[in-house]
């Protein structure tokens, strides 16, 4: 009896560990695309393929992040399409830190310029 149960838990193992396999082969595949490198003659129809597994977001900044990095004179060619979209994640989270260091230091000044307003009115009208 406990060779039978052992003979169904194993199987069933491995039954869990196949699927588990199968799923991954079959939902990575697309990301995989991301992996592709950059070539100008095949650059269109990659670029079609790719985007189809990236999200709207994704596109936005992998376009964006292209355009800099041509117009900036970076070379292009020869990188992933997931290097250039991680490259566009980056320059996006580097930007928001430095936006949020700007609204900190904005809203530091402006309490210390409130502040010393409202201790000039109060010392004009003690006057």
């Amino acid at each position: 009896m406990n060779k039978r149960k052992l003979i169904v838990v194993v199987v069933g193992l491995l039954a869990l560990v196949s699927a588990a396999l199968i799923s991954y082969k079959i939902f990575s595949k697309d990301k995989d695309l991301l992996d592709t490198v950059i070539v100008d003659a095949t650059f269109d129809e990659d670029l079609a393929r790719v985007s189809k597994v990236m999200t709207e977001e994704e596109c936005q900044i992998f376009s964006v992040t292209m355009w800099k990095m041509v117009l900036g004179g970076e070379k292009v060619e020869g990188l992933t399409y997931r290097q250039v979209l991680e490259k566009g994640k980056q320059n996006e989270a580097d930007f928001m830190k430095k936006v949020e260091s700007d609204m900190g230091d904005f809203f530091v000044r402006d309490s210390l310029i409130k502040d010393s307003l409202r201790r000039d009115s109060i010392e004009q009208s003690k006057k």
